[in-house]
């Protein structure tokens, strides 16, 4: 089912909560079969990679080549995504004139893409958080107008603040943690999609009930700087109530969630938080963070 200017997120509802799937079998079903069997190295369905042999598998064999459901997807995803985008920018355009039409607009847009995350194919295959990101981005582009107002009135871009609204809180939470699904500047996975997808549920808690969330399973070392994961978590708090007071239940989450701080005294670690300049602005972080450094 195609999206359309009246649903611009259609194509996306459906296909991820069955299509997906369906592309899935087809992908491992291209590899498990009787002609490309015996060219089969390891196949991972966790991370959904298959490694095969250049020729037949023998013995001598070395060299093979990896292919990734993710690459045999993703281009068609972007075309999709690229048509949503035109189609909610359209959207918008036909109630620029209302502002009440465009915030109320805007407010739809979000709850269908929170629908989308609750779907079991978001949780599967980590890599559509950064598609489902864009298209927050693109809704709050049109939908902000007060910072359509400050480039207009000559404030330069960079001066202006990302700012999440009451009700967006699962949007900022992976707006600000997003980048920890993917790779660090050594291009190593910065976690595993399980332990991304624990670390996200914890903190919607920690967030949700302003309290310390139950933590049964410690979150392993992440392959980012103590101060880099410390100061995110300070970019949440500053979005979420500001840093005028810093609520403790903030701090002591770092210490018992993460391995990286088990050794770290929670004084230490509110001494640092928010502190700049200890890590370097790499590409992969995100400019709701960078906006702050």
């Amino acid at each position: 089912m195609k999206s359309t200017i009246d649903f611009p997120i259609k194509y996306f509802e459906n296909y991820l909560d069955k299509e997906i799937f369906k592309d899935l079998t087809a992908f491992y079903s291209s590899f498990e079969n009787e002609f490309f069997g015996h060219r089969i190295k390891r196949i991972d369905k966790n991370l959904h990679l298959v490694e095969y042999y250049k020729d037949s598998y023998n013995n001598d064999e070395k060299e093979y080549t990896t292919a990734s459901f993710e690459s045999q997807i993703i281009g068609k995803l972007k075309n999709e995504k690229s048509l949503t985008e035109e189609f909610i920018e359209l959207g918008f355009q036909k109630r620029f004139s209302n502002k009440a039409e465009m915030m109320g607009y805007a407010k739809f847009l979000y709850l269908k893409l929170d629908s989308l995350e609750d779907l079991r194919a978001i949780k599967e295959f980590n890599f559509l958080n950064s598609l489902i990101q864009d298209l927050r981005e693109t809704i709050r582009k049109y939908s902000d107008l007060k910072d359509e107002l400050e480039v207009n009135n000559g404030i330069d871009e960079k001066d202006k603040l990302i700012k999440y609204t009451v009700g967006q809180e699962n949007e900022l939470i992976l707006e600000v943690f997003g980048f920890m699904a993917g790779l660090n500047e050594k291009r190593e996975r910065i976690m595993t999609d399980e332990q991304y997808d624990l670390m996200i549920n914890y903190i919607k808690k920690l967030v949700k009930d302003e309290k310390l969330p139950e933590i049964k399973v410690k979150l392993n070392k992440v392959k980012i700087s103590n101060e880099l994961l410390s100061y995110s978590f300070w970019v949440l708090h500053n979005q979420l109530y500001t840093t005028t007071k810093i609520r403790q239940y903030f701090i002591e989450f770092l210490k018992l969630a993460f391995e990286n701080f088990k050794n770290k005294e929670v004084t230490t670690i509110k001494s640092g938080f928010g502190t700049k300049g200890r890590f370097p602005i790499d590409d992969f972080i995100p400019q709701i963070i960078k906006q702050y450094l």
